[in-house]
């Protein structure tokens, strides 16, 4: 092989032949998960702030290239004066260095192509700037092995505008760039992983993966499910990404306003969540673009994920309030009573569209139901008006907002479908007839 004599193929041919290759070998990818770790290096966190890919970090794991072994040709001389040769020698790979990562991110580029473009999502100096900026306010702590002393220390965050990685003997070490004070360097340095996943979200691929239609009949759902059921009327019309963002802005401001209970884990602790917190809060819906800027922020935002299945959801692709700090709540959920209560036209037209008989008329599902179930959740609300014309006033201009396609209604035609329920109302209320 070092002579040029045969080609790596031939040699796995000829270990495979007798037994003992393969040769040049790699792990099995399930034998170094990554994302089972608690700590990282830096150079293992710069490859998920890149990539946001469990197969990359593992590519920057020095442990996983340790157990690697490839082929590398080479032209080598046979002595001081002899003749120079090529071929292929079996090599360990090299250990992961922050210096090195550049190197793969431009041969992701040189790769990438229209089919299968690359898959970096900003450059090498725009991950580090981000990395080193939560070190230095503290959002992201740090441990390194002190070279002096020896001794595992927390690298406090005022170091970090300082420090610089610096490539030794094929490893990483952190040193100031002014080497103060007296000299001080770091070795071994880790990072949480977890909390390095919180500040930089993974990557969900929205486009393969339609959200799940889930009814708020008990209990509660998540937040996303609940703005894609109220964005869809209960599964019975498409809803484009403008009217989703409508969903979820009608979601957000009915809890906001006290009409809609959330409840999130804290400290891995179920509570609810206070209806200002998400007052003026930006959104990430699931399909706009990955954007760290709304997350690495002191602001706090609502970022928002498809509910695609439990697992997924339990897993992080969940909705959350979280800033630089990391998430404060996780998991948000809404009350499905509430839901129902104050969207009581996807109920109704769920349920329309499920059993049209309900509506009382032959073929497409009319107006009534729709009112009546209105006026119920107005009633509930304490905001029936104090007489019948008043109250179909109301409902008539309500309807159209509230169902765009359903042909508009006279008041007097609204009074009329109302006019028994009404009645019924201040009958119970213990109220004069009007």
């Amino acid at each position: 092989m070092e002579k040029g004599g045969i080609t790596p193929d031939d040699a796995e041919a000829k270990a495979s032949e007798l037994g003992i290759g393969p040769l040049a070998s790699v792990p099995a990818p399930e034998a170094f998960d990554p994302m089972r770790l608690d700590l990282w290096t830096p150079c293992m966190a710069l490859a998920w702030i890149l990539w946001r890919s469990a197969d990359k970090v593992r590519e920057y794991w020095k442990e996983y290239r340790e157990e690697c072994s490839h082929w590398v040709f080479q032209r080598h001389r046979l002595g001081i004066d002899g003749d120079i040769r090529e071929g292929h020698f079996l090599e360990q790979r090299e250990a992961p260095t922050i210096a090195r990562l550049p190197l793969g991110v431009s041969w992701d580029e040189l790769n990438g192509d229209d089919a299968q473009p690359s898959t970096h999502l900003k450059s090498f100096e725009d991950a580090r700037a981000e990395l080193w900026a939560m070190l230095t306010r503290g959002s992201l702590r740090a441990s390194g092995v002190n070279r002096k002393t020896r001794e595992r220390t927390e690298i406090p965050a005022s170091l970090w505008p300082d420090l610089d990685a610096i490539e030794e003997h094929g490893h990483d070490v952190f040193r100031p760039m002014k080497q103060f004070p007296h000299g001080l360097v770091f070795e071994d340095v880790r990072l949480d992983a977890g909390s390095v996943t919180d500040l930089w979200l993974p990557a969900l691929d929205e486009a393969d993966r339609a959200p799940l239609l889930v009814t708020p009949d008990t209990g509660y759902i998540p937040l996303s499910a609940a703005a894609h059921w109220v964005a869809t009327e209960g599964g019975t019309i498409d809803a484009p990404n403008e009217a989703l963002r409508e969903g979820y802005r009608l979601i957000v401001q009915a809890v906001v306003d006290g009409r809609i209970e959330a409840i999130g884990t804290s400290d891995g602790l179920p509570a609810p969540i206070p209806g200002h917190v998400f007052a003026s809060c930006r959104v990430r819906h699931p399909f706009d673009p990955l954007d760290d800027d709304v997350v690495l922020s002191e602001t706090v935002a609502l970022i928002c994920y498809a509910y695609v299945d439990d697992a997924l959801w339990q897993s992080g692709f969940d909705d959350s309030l979280r800033n630089w700090n990391g998430p404060r709540w996780r998991r948000i959920s809404v009350k499905s009573a509430d839901i129902c209560a104050v969207f009581r036209y996807a109920a109704a037209k769920q349920s329309a569209y499920e059993n049209p008989t309900r509506t009382g008329a032959p073929g497409r599902p009319g107006s009534k139901h729709l009112l009546l179930l209105e006026f119920e959740a107005r009633a509930a609300r304490h905001e029936v008006c104090e007489r019948i014309g008043m109250e179909a006033k109301a409902l008539a201009a309500w309807l159209p907002l509230a169902h765009p396609n359903v042909k508009r209604m006279a008041v007097r035609a609204v009074e009329n479908d109302i006019r028994e329920a009404f009645h019924e109302f201040r009958r119970k209320s213990g109220l004069p007839p009007r």
